[in-house]
């Protein structure tokens, strides 16, 4: 009869453990999913381009750009294409930004366009997502001394 009664508590408690454990994975809260990637950034040096028009210094334009990566082979790829990258952005600005109408609110849409453009052509397709225009801003020049407003 102990022997029994040792078998039916014993397979009591396996059921209640088996049961409470099942019970339990029922009504927990489910895992949260991982949230995706965030993006990967590759932010370039800034460019000081001089805008020169009619042989003369006409004032200077400050350029940050970040480009947004598609992945780390990606990354690594226009990294080693960085001096190539860079000298054809230099090279388009020089062109484009003495022929833009200064103080435009399209510039920044036009640079953004343009620029995606060059990166494009030099690192090839599906490497860069998207381009930020972080900063682009006209800086006049220093007027000499002697020339200005009146005295």
């Amino acid at each position: 009869m102990k022997k029994l009664l040792k078998a039916v508590m014993l397979l009591l408690l396996l059921g209640g453990g088996a049961g409470g454990y099942f019970y339990w994975q029922q009504h927990k809260e489910p895992e949260p999913e991982p949230p995706p990637p965030l993006p990967d950034f590759l932010t370039l040096e800034r460019f000081v381009v001089p805008i020169v028009r009619q042989g003369f210094i006409d004032g200077l334009s400050r350029i940050e750009l970040t480009l947004e990566v598609a992945d780390e082979a990606a990354r690594i790829d226009l990294q080693r294409n960085m001096p190539k990258i860079r000298d054809a952005i230099q090279s388009d600005l020089h062109a484009w930004l003495p022929l833009r109408r200064q103080g435009s609110a399209a510039d920044v849409t036009a640079l953004k366009k343009r620029m995606m453009l060059v990166v494009v052509s030099v690192a090839g397709e599906g490497k860069v997502k998207d381009l930020l225009v972080e900063e682009f801003m006209d800086i006049a020049p220093k007027k000499p001394e002697g020339q200005g407003g009146g005295g």
